[in-house]
């Protein structure tokens, strides 16, 4: 009716159905595959998957300098914020050394069943240079505070201890080739307990 032969019509659409299925359909998946697994790339650095693993020594080192990216750090949680989950003590093997962790803005906060275990936190390194004005401040409101506290009392021995961690701090400025101490503390945005 048409001026071809319904014979022919089939065997043709047949091979074109043949080829679509057998090559076409495999090349477009993997395109797809391809695409998709760039993107997923894309998203695991976002996401700060591809993070560096920082240790206590070196970010107590005096050298270390804050990368701007995010960052792991792997210790014993000696303390979660009892008030609100929101900040963690970690320590490492020197448990002099407590590091400072907040929780992110997308994270709702720390359980309390942390504490005591090791945990990996992956964060953002906040950086506070602790210099030798800093402390001249610091050793003015400690006189200040010791004497407020000898008129009522009659001692002034209760700030013995800040005193001393003024004069570490000193010790360690002087070694540090940057002139100042940095005092790092972590906005977290992931942990894993290990």
């Amino acid at each position: 009716m048409f001026g071809f032969n319904n014979g022919y019509f089939n065997s043709q659409f047949m091979l074109n159905f043949q080829y679509v299925k057998n090559i076409a359909v495999p090349f477009i998946l993997a395109l797809f595959l391809l695409a998709s697994c760039g993107k997923e790339s894309e998203v695991g650095k976002a996401s700060g998957n591809q993070t560096q693993t920082v240790t206590f020594g070196e970010l107590y080192s005096n050298t270390y300098e804050n990368p701007g990216v995010n960052i792991a750090v792997e210790g014993l949680v000696v303390h979660v914020c009892k008030h609100s989950g929101k900040k963690i003590f970690i320590v490492g093997t020197d448990p002099a050394n407590r590091f400072q962790i907040l929780a992110g803005d997308k994270m709702s906060g720390f359980p309390m069943d942390l504490e005591g275990s090791r945990v990996r936190v992956v964060g953002l390194l906040e950086e506070e240079k602790i210099d030798a004005k800093y402390l001249t401040e610091w050793e003015s409101e400690i006189s200040s505070n010791e004497k407020d506290e000898s008129k009522k009392t009659g001692r002034s021995c209760a700030f013995e201890d800040e005193r001393k961690e003024v004069l570490d701090l000193r010790t360690r400025i002087a070694r540090s080739p940057k002139g100042y101490f940095s005092l790092f503390s972590m906005k977290a945005v992931a942990y894993d307990k290990l």
